[in-house]
Formats: structure tokens, C-alpha cells, sequence
């Protein structure tokens, strides 16, 4: 009788916070780590989760439980590993959830010594990257927390990502309750953690890696937050780690270097053998980038820059005219043998667009 009572006081605790239940990892069904019953069964049953003391929050960022929430100690290894294909959706399922403990969830994973996981114990080190995270929408009420509030929910989803080399992997889940984070400590964190391994895969190595502790500070503004405002939520933690991305967002395309202007000169007409000039074509030298070197007809007119000299094709009724402040060739139709040639002494005149007109 006083067992069962004690199944009922532990019950009704459990009600007020939350833990993993259970979850679905690479088509099997796991059981989670009881703080109200494994402790209580003999033998005691092997699990892939780490050991929880219970339901209750972590509120100092600095401490080693903020990791696992382990006894003081960061975690406490599991003897088992459930095997999942990288690029599987694994879904954890919570505890009723409190109505009034809105907040986050996010998924971090870690990669455990090619042994696997059973001795692994990260303490601080900087080895957690983070594969999934829900905030707030907008300044709406619905958080990622929200789901776990309705009696037979769905739980929460993470995908581990296709890219990641395969082997054992420690993953940590935790939601963060923001309804007395207002000012430090406030904010209640519940973090779990279990042990998989990754089968499949590819040769990517995340990158901006973190430790727990060392991921949150008191001063983010992902751990003091009003929740009551009607304000944005900034997440804590590095940022999300994708394949695509390895951990940062897409780098955007670099810029196209800047190329030199060009100018396109119509089609030369087509003319007869009688109208093509006898003379050797004049050679120019170009400091632009491109250098062309063209034929031209009885009527072509030289025209000579100041920081450019390109020979142009013209037909009869065509006079170039120079731009010292465009640097380029401007060709302007003109009346039959209306076509003024620049004399040597006046190469450097700036001509004013004027009298053409």
C-alpha cells in the first residue's frame, strides 16, 4: 500500500515538469530512462538514455547538469546504443507538458570515441553541434514547447543529418521553460541525453562546436526573456548546423569581377571588291582589356583617346567622335563626306557634343 502510494505522490510530481518518455529511433520503440521506476526495478532495466535524478529543472548555465542533467556530473553513460540511418527522423516523446512553461526545444548531437558512447563523458569540451531547434513563431504564443501541452501528442522530431560521418553519436534534447525567465536564473532548462549510432552517411565534420557548460551565458537573451512581451526570441546556442551549411548559412554567390566597357559597333555594310581601301590596315594599341584590330572602308575616320585607341568599321555616312570623360566611341550618322579628321595639334581638345547637333 505504501508503494502504491508512492507510485501516486511520484506521479503527480511528474505531472508538474517533464521528462522523455519513449521515442522512435530507426524503426524500433525505446523506453527512456524512469527516475520514478528504474531505480525501483531489479534487475534494473538497460537503457540508451542517460540517467536523469528527475523532472526537476536546471536553472545555473555554469553547471554541469546543464548538459544532461546528470546527477552533478554532466551524464552518466548508458549501456545501449539504438542504430539509425543518418538522415532519419527520430521522434522523442515527452511527458504531458505544463500549459504555463512555454519555451523552446532544441536537439544537439556529439560524436562519441569510435569504442561508442557506454565511457564517454564530455564534460566541458566543445563537441555539441546543433541539428534541430523551435523558438517562438513571431510574437504569437505557440512555441516549440506548445505541441507537448495537448494529451497524446506527437512529440517532438529531429533529423540527424545525412551528411555526418557515421558512428556513435551522444544526442542531447532539451526545452527550456520561459515563464519566470525574466530575470537570471529564472529560465528552467530540461536536458536529456541518449546514445545512437549513425550507419550510412557521408565525411562532413560540423563545425561550430560548443560545450555544455559554455554554450549559454546568463546575458543571452535567449535565457533572460520576458516571455509575457510581445517580442521576438533570439534561440541560445551556435547556430544550426546543416549539410548545406556546415553549421553557418549559405555563403552567398561571390560578385562577378568588373569588366571593362565595351561598345558594340553595328554590322559593317557589305560592299564590293572596288570599295574596299587598298591600304594596309593601321594597328592600334588598346590598354583596355580587350584589343581589336579591323579593316576599314574609303570613308573611315581615325579617331584618337586620350586613355584609349580602338580602330572602328564605318560606312560612309559614319564620323567617330571622341569622349574624354566616357572613354568610349560614340559613332554619330552624318551627311555623305561630312567627316572631319582631327589634326595632330588639337588631339587633346575636348570636344563639345554640341556642334554636332
Amino acid at each position: 500500500m505504501k508503494y502504491t502510494a508512492s507510485l501516486v505522490g511520484f506521479a503527480a510530481v511528474a505531472a508538474a515538469h517533464g521528462v522523455i518518455e519513449s521515442a522512435s529511433i530507426g524503426g524500433e520503440e525505446y523506453e527512456f530512462y524512469n527516475p520514478f521506476q528504474d531505480p525501483y526495478m531489479n534487475p534494473a532495466p538497460e537503457r540508451i538514455s542517460r540517467k536523469v535524478p528527475g523532472n526537476g529543472p536546471v536553472e545555473d548555465v555554469t553547471s554541469a547538469d546543464i548538459q544532461c542533467n546528470g546527477f552533478n556530473t554532466g551524464s552518466e553513460p548508458a549501456p545501449l546504443h539504438a542504430t539509425v540511418a543518418a538522415g532519419s527522423t527520430v521522434n522523442l516523446r515527452w511527458t504531458l507538458w505544463p500549459e504555463s512553461h512555454v519555451g523552446p526545444s532544441l536537439t544537439y548531437m556529439a560524436k562519441c570515441p569510435d569504442s561508442g558512447c557506454n565511457d564517454y563523458m564530455p564534460g566541458d569540451d566543445a563537441v555539441w553541434f546543433k541539428i534541430q531547434e523551435a523558438g517562438r513563431e513571431g510574437t504569437s504564443n505557440n512555441w516549440g514547447a506548445t505541441p507537448l501541452m495537448v494529451e497524446g501528442n506527437s512529440g517532438v522530431d529531429y533529423t540527424i543529418p545525412e551528411c555526418i560521418e557515421p558512428g556513435f553519436y551522444l544526442v542531447r534534447h532539451e526545452l527550456i521553460a520561459l515563464h519566470s525567465a525574466f530575470s537570471y536564473p529564472g529560465a528552467q532548462f530540461y536536458p536529456g541525453c541518449h546514445q545512437i549510432e549513425v550507419t550510412g552517411g557521408g565525411s562532413t565534420q560540423p563545425t561550430d562546436l560548443v560545450g555544455f557548460p559554455g554554450a549559454y551565458s546568463p546575458t543571452d537573451p535567449g535565457v533572460t526573456y520576458d516571455a509575457y512581451q510581445a517580442q521576438e526570441y533570439i534561440l541560445p546556442g551556435p547556430k544550426l548546423f546543416t549539410c548545406s551549411g556546415s553549421g553557418t548559412s549559405p555563403a552567398p554567390a561571390p560578385s562577378p569581377e568588373p569588366s571593362s566597357p565595351t561598345t558594340t559597333s553595328p554590322a559593317a555594310p557589305v560592299t564590293t571588291p572596288s570599295a574596299v581601301s587598298s591600304a594596309p590596315a593601321a594597328s592600334s594599341t588598346s590598354i583596355a582589356n580587350d584589343e581589336d584590330d579591323e579593316e576599314g572602308v574609303d570613308d573611315e575616320c581615325p579617331v584618337e583617346d586620350d586613355e584609349e585607341e580602338e580602330e572602328v568599321e564605318d560606312d560612309e555616312d559614319e564620323c567617330p567622335v571622341e569622349d574624354d570623360e566616357e572613354d568610349e566611341v560614340e559613332e554619330d550618322e552624318d551627311e555623305e563626306d561630312d567627316c572631319e579628321i582631327e589634326a595632330p595639334e588639337v588631339q587633346r581638345r575636348h570636344w563639345d557634343r554640341r556642334s554636332y547637333q
